[in-house]
């Protein structure tokens, strides 16, 4: 049978689902660190206050114990006997028949069997029953004689004797040997196999391999029956109807040929071994119940290579297995079930020699999806289900024992709170989905989403395309996210399915361990209309003098893209203002430039606005610009030194939750710069060396869930990545050396294989090249073009909404702005987008106009102009110019600054130290707004919500 592991951990409070069933375990820690060489474990209400208490035997301490249950699953341990030598095993009872429960012992190294007297105020008074049982190795109890009080059982491996101690009504015991041939006696187990009225005796011995039952004659003489006689150091035995024909068959464990195997009773007590694992290494316990409460017998089984296996019955004769816990339970030992948390479902606790605890799994509620068929939303079709623990999709979410599908998929009724969709138009690159994320306090502030739309509407959401959200990081509260929706999509009814959880990298299908799935229907609407082509409209007249880097973002927040600049003539940094119609107000983020080299648009701060990050050459190299919401910046400094600071990216490296920012620089050095919520940041160099490093991006390449590093350097002509360990701890990696005067790195899903690769720009072999990655992060190197005149940036967007990303680069000795059309095969055709892009040194991909297709914004050195080229559509470009003559612009990028919902765009500029932002008005007229002028040669920016308030911050 296939060894189905699902979810590995070493940790407490760890959910492992069951796929198909619905079943769903949590695992919690009863004790740890106290108990030492748990054997045995035992459930039952200890102190009669109506919930399920633990009891555990532990062999290297000596110690019996018990876990006072709060009723809902937390236990406080209390100390029975502490001089149980080699405590082995434990089991319940109300032996004096006084209406509490008392509790038992066999220990091995003194022989004995021991009964410990509750006074009903659980203080225990420890009595023996027998101290002669040769290496005691099991206690159990039952009216063996059937005179209305609780009688012993024992078994002793190395006198092979299986005992039995009569109870004569007060505590008075009286010895009576059941066999003394049972080689190596483990386990042993009470039940009526015969149904003849009186209780029979069910024994497992290890050394001569043999299941066998004694058949009691009612006057407590018994006869030895062999079931099997080669389970190769039978260890544990245990009894149910598995095959629901109301006779007892018989479940055991043997340890040395790992088997786990079910004896079949024709009703005649003839019974056929049927084998459920014979890979269970060190197999140890077994027990029995109705776990996932269908009406069935389920088998749980405990193995010393820290595995839990649940093999749930279908009630006649089949079994499913699955593992429960694989690692957690290190050196698993005995097992009991019960239900501990009060909830109506069955629980388990098992306990770990080699961890020294004791642990219980919780039956949980799992959350199902509301999708109607043929969507996968029923546990029969292995619908999605989480364990309703941990962050929800909204305010709400309840557990429930299938999936709920419906044609609306409002099955879940109110449960379905936690997405709002804006609309969704065929074409269009920037659809918007508002994710509300809420959990308890103890949670992280993030969460992994995954999401799908079934855009072909055929009933699934595995076609290419249809994840728009692949373990995207989303906080707490509202979270806005854009998606691109394509231009085959089918107009009309549709569905959605969001996932949610802490792990991430999910499908539409199987379990999570918490979190929530919501589904939706969702109506799919025809193109937005395109916005009529239109003269161009200069920006503003004053120009942006040397500009080094340009960005996009709706920094206003008004609803359209604005532009942002550096440049490094006027040391500014400035954003140009759209007014939603493409006419541009230019605002100016900070004139405290040092030689602008970068700029970048994001909310940095998770506040909700767009902020923006910055690189200058020179003095305070990295400053992000806080926006209020109103954008207005306040400059935050990142590093205060001169580091000749080039590129700079932003990312959550060391996975606290929060963006840090990575730099790129001659001073051949790769650093990273650790937010740890306030100023300062604590500089790490990852790469000491680096080869003046041009370039910086980040990505998670090797799929392991931390963000890696990717360089460009133009001394040694090297493209590297960084692998993060997780602990931000990077190891260098070589993916090529010979993009000979490597100017700028980019990462993107070229080929479309759900891998990572890597795209490189180099100026002295006019080369544009993609690396492709195997999925094992061996790069085969593709070269787009070696025809580019000095390439200086690269960049990567499906511009044609084909399906492909294509390429586009802005040539600084050629002045052009290309793209290269992937044909969906990697091979490419260049198209020029500007043939005068004087000294073009910076190009950026968005939805300018607004219009549901990708415009192309670019920035001249040589004549200081930001432009974009408005895309008819059909990739036919239309310049429009949003400032000329920006003190040599080195870097410009976009956003929507000031919240509006367009794009703006923000500039830094390198001769006038100044980070300047452009307003969109909403019809791309740009008005300048100065972010500030001392930025002392800005030559980068970037934007994000720093300090998480809501809008966007400027870092450069």
């Amino acid at each position: 049978m296939e060894d189905r592991r699902l979810l590995a951990s070493d940790l407490g409070d760890v959910a492992i689902p069951l796929p198909v069933t619905g079943t769903v375990f949590v695992e919690h820690l009863v004790s740890t660190g106290t108990v030492d060489g748990p054997m045995e474990v035992a459930i039952g209400d200890v102190d009669g206050d109506g919930d399920q208490d633990v009891v555990s035997a532990s062999y290297r301490d000596d110690s019996i114990r018990w876990y006072d249950n709060d009723g809902s699953g937390g236990f406080t341990e209390k100390v029975i006997a502490a001089n149980i030598d080699w405590a082995q095993s434990v089991s319940i009872a109300d032996v004096d028949g006084d209406g509490d429960t008392d509790v038992l012992s066999a220990s091995r190294n003194d022989h004995s069997i021991r009964w410990f007297e509750n006074n009903g105020s659980e203080s225990f008074t420890a009595h023996v029953i027998s101290s002669v049982e040769t290496n005691a190795s099991r206690v159990v109890t039952a009216d063996l004689d059937d005179d209305g009080d609780l009688d012993v059982l024992s078994t002793a491996f190395l006198a092979d004797a299986v005992v039995w101690f009569e109870n004569d009504g007060s505590q008075v015991f009286t010895r009576h040997l059941i066999t003394s041939t049972a080689d190596g006696a483990n386990d042993l187990t009470t039940v009526d196999i015969d149904d003849d009225g009186d209780t029979d005796v069910l024994v497992a011995s290890g050394n001569d391999d043999t299941i066998a039952w004694y058949e009691n004659d009612g006057s407590e003489s018994f006869t030895e029956h062999v079931i099997i006689s080669t389970a190769d150091n039978a260890r544990s035995v245990a009894s149910f109807d598995a095959d629901g024909d109301n006779d007892i068959d018989i479940v055991s464990v043997s340890s040395n040929d790992k088997t786990i195997m079910w004896f079949e009773n024709d009703g005649n007590e003839n019974f056929t071994p049927h084998v459920l694992t014979s890979n269970a290494s060190f197999a140890f316990d077994v027990t029995t119940r109705d776990i996932d409460s269908d009406g069935n017998i389920d088998i749980l089984a405990s193995s010393q290579d820290d595995l839990i296996r649940l093999f749930l019955g279908d009630g006649a004769g089949g079994f499913t297995e699955y593992i429960v816990s694989d690692d957690s339970a290190n050196g698993a030992t005995g097992l009991d079930i019960g239900d501990l948390n009060g909830d109506g479902k069955l629980d388990f606790v098992v306990g770990a020699q080699y961890g020294d605890n004791v642990l219980w799994f919780e039956n949980g509620s799992p959350d199902f999806g509301d999708a109607p068929a043929p969507y996968p939303t029923l546990q029969a079709d292995n619908g999605a289900t989480h364990l309703a623990v941990g962050h929800r999709l909204g305010l709400l979410r309840d557990g429930e024992s299938d999936g709920q599908p419906t044609s609306s998929a409002d099955g879940d009724g109110s449960d379905d709170d936690g997405v709002t969709f804006g609309p969704l138009h065929v074409r269009a690159m920037d659809a918007e989905v508002t994710v509300y994320v809420d959990s308890s306090s103890n949670q992280p502030s993030w969460v992994l989403l995954d999401a799908w739309i079934d855009f072909n509407q055929d009933g699934d959401w595995s076609d290419p395309g249809e994840q728009i959200f692949n373990s995207v990081d989303v906080r707490i509260f509202d979270y806005k996210l854009q998606f691109q929706i394509p231009r085959d999509a089918v107009v009309g009814t549709t569905y959605a399915r969001f996932r949610i959880s802490s792990v991430g990298g999910l499908a539409p299908t199987g379990p999570a361990p918490d979190g929530e799935v919501e589904d939706y229907q969702v109506t799919i609407l025809p193109p937005a209309p395109m916005s009529p082509l239109f003269s161009g409209n200069e920006l503003s007249p004053e120009g942006a003098i040397g500009v080094a880097a340009i960005a996009s973002a709706d920094l206003d927040g008004d609803g359209d893209l604005d532009v942002l600049s550096a440049s490094a003539g006027s040391n500014k940094f400035e954003w140009f203002e759209n007014d939603g119609n493409q006419q541009y107000t230019r605002r100016l983020i900070s004139d405290q430039g040092d030689d602008p080299e970068d700029i970048k648009v994001e909310d940095y701060d998770n506040d909700g606005d767009m902020d923006v990050i910055t690189a200058s050459y020179f003095g305070q190299n990295i400053v992000w610009y806080e926006n209020d919401g109103s954008e207005n910046f306040t400059p935050h400094i990142v590093s205060p030194d001169d580091r000749g600071v080039l590129s700079i990216a932003t990312g959550d490296v060391d996975g606290d939750g929060d963006r840090d920012i990575l730099s790129a620089g001659f001073s051949y050095e790769i650093l990273w710069y650790e937010n740890s919520g306030g100023e300062p940041y604590t500089v790490h160099v990852i790469d000491p060396s680096a080869g003046a490093a041009k370039s910086v991006a980040v990505s998670d390449i090797d799929g392991d869930g931390d963000l890696d590093v990717f360089s460009a350097h133009t001394v040694d002509d090297s493209i590297n990545w960084y692998e993060n360990n997780g602990a931000a701890v990077f190891t260098k990696h070589v993916i090529s050396t010979n993009a000979n005067g490597a100017l700028d790195v980019a990462v993107a899903d070229v080929d479309s294989d759900g891998d990572i690769d890597v795209l490189s720009a180099s100026q002295s072999d006019d080369k544009i090249a993609w690396y492709e990655n195997d999925g094992n992060q061996n790069f085969t190197e593709h070269a787009i073009t070696v025809t580019l005149d000095y390439p200086w940036k690269v960049a990567v967007r499906d511009i044609d909404q084909d399906g492909d990303q294509d390429v586009f680069a802005a040539s600084y000795g050629g002045d052009l702005l290309v793209w290269f059309e992937n044909d969906g095969n990697e091979n490419f055709t260049q198209a020029v987008i500007d043939a005068n892009a004087d000294g073009a040194i910076a190009i950026d991909v968005a939805d300018v106009d607004g219009d549901g297709d990708l415009d192309v914004l670019g920035a001249s050195s040589g004549n200081d102009q930001i432009a974009w080229y408005e895309n008819d559509g059909n990739e036919l470009f239309t310049e429009r110019e949003i400032v000329s003559s920006p003190f040599v612009p080195y870097d410009v990028i976009t956003g929507d600054i000031d919240g509006d919902g367009d794009i703006d765009v923000v500039g830094a500029t390198f001769n006038d130290d100044k980070l300047t932002w452009y307003e969109n008005n909403g019809a791309q007229a740009f008005t300048p707004r100065i972010i500030t002028s001392s930025a002392n040669g800005a030559s980068g920016v970037e934007v994000a919500d720093l300090d998480g308030d809501g809008d966007f911050d400027v870092v450069g």
